[in-house]
């Protein structure tokens, strides 16, 4: 079993960098990395984590799954890892 400190470096190891160029919205920015932090998350989620309604967060989501900086799963959202 990994420990605590595994576990944070695996963690760690697979976050960017950097924020991707595309994203120019500060809600954008901070959608995109609410999703990084995850391991899945569903637009619920992150409409309450955030404080954001749906109306404004589905349009991101959209765009994020769009340029594959996030995957869509059903109804679960995940970090798609770093785009080719």
């Amino acid at each position: 079993m990994a420990t605590r400190t595994q576990r944070v470096k695996n963690t760690v190891s697979t976050i960017p960098e950097t924020l991707p160029e595309s994203l120019h919205s500060p809600t954008a920015k901070l959608v995109y990395l609410y999703i990084v932090q995850q391991t899945r998350t569903t637009l619920d989620n992150i409409c309450t984590a955030l404080n954001l309604t749906k109306l404004t967060t589905y349009p991101i989501l959209r765009k994020l799954v769009s340029k594959d900086l996030v995957e869509k799963n059903g109804d679960e959202y995940s970090y798609a890892g770093t785009p080719s």
